[in-house]
């Protein structure tokens, strides 16, 4: 009962948090917006990436309550694409993904202004799947992972997605795109200097993520040899992870950050 209440205050935390904070980074056609809190006396930078909302509910940003008290540069980065609103994986539409390139010309553009000598970048389902995409990227820096049931093979994932799979297809074949989508993140970490990387790792093996996604992501993780430490649970349904991830996301971090 008292996770269900602790993620109704982290609503309205973060509904009082983005007003006159909420800033917009345009590239090219894309208008992203985000959240910076910077702080001076930190030389590293968390960035979090927001999960999936529930049908008719707009995107919203995660996790600012949850992390009030880490003091550290924080970049909020909200995904709310696509016609209704609920986000586009961080992607946008194929083949040119104008999202996901907006997002990597920010996380660049805020490094530049204060050089972090590490990223953290956090998130848990949609998030947890930006927070791979973006954080296997080849930085100079080292980069963390904080990831809580991530998916792997999206375009297996988003094909049922009755509005969002559409707006990323476009006009494309769906076949086309679902095997793009698949292995969009597995080219990632092919790619990837993971002597740079490691990434922790929470979910749960009862609920359908790990079986479908998770399994086949520790798998290629271990055959790359980037580091991981895994966090195993065993609730059912893939939304209980609201009610787990906050305190992990908070205890991990700390952890990271005192490293």
């Amino acid at each position: 009962m008292w996770k269900k209440v602790k993620k109704y205050f982290e609503y309205a935390y973060t509904k009082v948090s983005i007003l006159g904070r909420q800033k917009s980074f345009q590239s090219g056609n894309v208008h992203l917006k985000y959240i910076f809190h910077r702080n001076d006396e930190s030389k590293d930078l968390v960035i979090v990436f927001s999960a999936c909302t529930r049908n008719g509910v707009k995107a919203r940003y995660n996790y600012m309550r949850t992390l009030q008290d880490i003091h550290t540069n924080k970049l909020f980065i909200l995904d709310d694409f696509s016609p209704d609103k609920r986000g586009c994986y961080y992607l946008g539409e194929y083949p040119d993904f104008e999202v996901e390139s907006a997002v990597t010309e920010l996380i660049q553009w805020v490094c530049g202004k204060i050089s972090p000598r590490k990223i953290v970048m956090c998130g848990s389902s949609k998030g947890g799947y930006a927070a791979l995409n973006f954080g296997m990227e080849n930085y100079q820096i080292p980069v963390t992972m904080i990831v809580g049931a991530p998916q792997y093979h999206l375009g297996e994932y988003l094909k049922s997605f009755p509005v969002l799979f559409p707006y990323i297809k476009g006009v494309h074949e769906a076949d086309e795109v679902i095997s793009e989508l698949n292995v969009h993140l597995a080219n990632k970490l092919s790619e990837t200097d993971g002597a740079k990387k490691e990434v922790y790792l929470h979910y749960s093996y009862k609920e359908h993520t790990y079986q479908e996604h998770v399994a086949d992501f520790i798998a290629d993780l271990r055959k790359l040899g980037i580091r991981m430490y895994m966090d195993e649970r065993d609730y059912e349904a893939h939304s209980s992870i609201s009610l787990y991830f906050p305190d992990y996301l908070k205890t991990t971090l700390r952890k990271v950050l005192e490293s």
